[in-house]
């Protein structure tokens, strides 16, 4: 029962056992306004008055039923890949659920306003679990289990991208990333690279000859690695996958290759805006031609 229609019947009641308005009103949450509406409407109606007359307009698109079940997913553990929920995320998921042939992310967003829920939940200081009307919290205290390096590439054109993750990022690594990357391209006589100036970034590093013969080294300007489309791969990686505490590099890697599994699935590019033109005027007065 709806609490609205709880609230006019026990009205009703109190109604009927001789209390006035300025009585009821206390007691049932309503205004004196209400009330006299409340009697009018039943003097009319009977006991149809505690229903809500049909309105007119649109009916809404989206029950109760649909709207607790986003809630639930909200509060669902994101799926393998994410390190949280985004309103993005959560109306795909919805529609790949089947639960309605389309929704768009605001609309989600709407619905979990009304609820008091966000599934853009920061991190703050507490080891309490996620519990109704409260996000999951961690302790500020943590164990370091070292580190590890994650080597990326990016095919922009096709939508697809390579992550490795290795123990160190030597030369070493470095060489390991390019082989595997090679083999991503058995008939191409010839791979464009663009990369950024680490120091293990240079031919020297891929120590196996016939990788230099199959690569084109290109650079990004000193200061300038933004320029390279692989930070944008790198920056949603970071914030919808790293940014929380990942314990073992085994589970690191799971992590990231269902993240690099579902953005190639959904072959997810780059609209690249900064043209040559733009190029030439900003870097002018910073590089030689």
């Amino acid at each position: 029962m709806e609490v609205r229609v709880y609230k006019r019947a026990r009205a009703l009641l109190l109604a009927h056992e001789g209390l006035k308005d300025q009585e009821i009103a206390p007691q049932v949450g309503l205004s004196r306004i209400t009330l006299v509406n409340l009697r009018r409407r039943f003097q009319q109606e009977r006991l149809q008055c505690i229903y809500d007359r049909p309105r007119s307009g649109r009916k809404p698109r989206f029950d109760g039923v649909l709207r607790a079940k986003i809630t639930a997913l909200a509060c669902s553990d994101p799926p393998e890949g994410y390190g949280r929920w985004s309103l993005r995320l959560l109306a795909d998921r919805v529609v790949e659920l089947g639960w309605v042939e389309g929704i768009h992310f605001d609309t989600v967003g709407r619905i979990l306003k009304k609820t008091n829920s966000n599934p853009l939940i920061g991190e703050v200081l507490s080891p309490l679990p996620m519990e109704p009307g409260r996000p999951q919290r961690q302790l500020y205290a943590y164990q370091k289990n070292g580190s590890c390096s994650l080597f990326v590439a990016f095919e922009p054109a096709a939508g697809r991208r390579w992550i490795q993750v290795y123990a160190r990022r030597s030369g070493r690594e470095y060489t390991r990333f390019m082989q595997y990357l090679q083999e991503q391209f058995p008939q191409a006589q010839r791979i464009r690279l663009v990369q950024d100036n680490l120091s293990t970034h240079s031919p020297a590093s891929a120590q196996a000859f016939a990788l230099m013969e199959r690569w084109e080294w290109n650079h990004t300007p000193p200061r300038a690695s933004w320029l390279n489309m692989v930070e944008i791969e790198l920056s949603a990686l970071s914030r919808q996958c790293l940014q929380r505490r990942i314990g073992t590099q085994e589970a690191l890697e799971r992590e990231v290759r269902a993240r690099v599994a579902e953005r190639n699935r959904r072959q997810v590019t780059v609209r690249w805006q900064f043209a040559v033109h733009d190029a030439r005027q900003k870097f002018a007065k910073r590089y030689l031609a």
